[in-house]
């Protein structure tokens, strides 16, 4: 008797689930998946993708007299009038050779460079220093929304997870409210660490080793670097209720389980 149509997608995902074909289809998925998330808006129509459009492109807002339509705009408040100002004052001041400590265009003025939400600090938030908002604000928001899928697969794949499993995981998590609401604010670039921190812990728990701990610490201080600390915050919450979850399960595989969170807990 043949094979059904079900035993052989199952089998063809098994085969890409495993061995050096995993990365390949990996790269391409979160790939495909960042250019969905972001077009035809984006790479096509230069645009950059946000929430807010809503209010004007569609049904009821797109309806509503105009005074009310600029009213819903707020999602766009902080982008527009906090996070590219502050780029801009960034730029300008690294351009004359001196580290932005202050922010003397804010009132009386107030401490910049210690504010986290000014992401000053945070490596990727570098690239704006060589060009304008409308450079590299997409390619900024696509590495985000990669790096956020691809963690979630690279996660998932420790526990033997399908690749359709992953595939359904990763482009339901990249695109669903959080990330589409808070897509130009440091909210979303700030979760896009918290697979990152997932993964070096289960790759901690499989087999304690000092790569696992040096991503652990990476991950947590881009987190902290990203510019919203609540969100930060928030996610190391959510990390150590996921641990505490899983010792139950590990405690029945025999894993030592406190001496190694408190190892992960000293690289965070």
């Amino acid at each position: 008797m043949g094979s059904s149509f079900y035993d052989l997608f199952m089998e063809k995902e098994a085969a890409i689930s495993s061995g050096k074909a995993t990365i390949g289809a990996i790269l391409v998925l979160v790939l495909a998946e960042t250019l969905l998330f972001l077009c035809p808006e984006g790479f096509v129509g230069g645009v950059v993708p946000s929430a807010a459009r809503g209010h004007v492109f569609h049904s009821p807002w797109k309806d509503v007299a105009a005074p009310e339509k600029e009213g819903a705009l707020f999602l766009l408040g902080d982008p527009l009038q906090q996070m590219q100002p502050w780029r801009v004052h960034m730029r300008r001041t690294w351009e004359q050779g001196g580290l932005p400590y202050w922010n003397h265009l804010n009132g009386l003025g107030q401490p910049f460079l210690a504010n986290p939400q000014t992401r000053c600090l945070y490596p990727f938030n570098w690239i704006f220093l060589f060009g304008g908002e409308m450079t590299w604000q997409l390619p900024f928001l696509a590495w985000h929304v990669f790096l956020f899928g691809l963690g979630v697969i690279l996660w998932l794949r420790r526990f033997g997870v399908g690749f359709l499993g992953m595939s359904v995981a990763s482009v339901s998590t990249s695109c669903f409210g959080m990330q589409v609401l808070w897509l130009l604010s440091p909210h979303a670039t700030t979760f896009a660490w918290l697979p990152w921190m997932l993964l070096a812990l289960e790759g901690y728990w499989a087999g304690p080793n000092r790569r696992c701990l040096w991503l652990a610490a990476l991950a947590t201080a881009m987190l902290f670097l990203a510019g919203h600390p609540e969100t930060a915050f928030k996610s190391v919450i959510c990390v150590w209720i996921y641990a505490l979850g899983r010792i139950p399960g590990l405690r029945r595989q025999g894993k030592p389980i406190f001496g190694n969170l408190a190892k992960f807990a000293g690289a965070q």
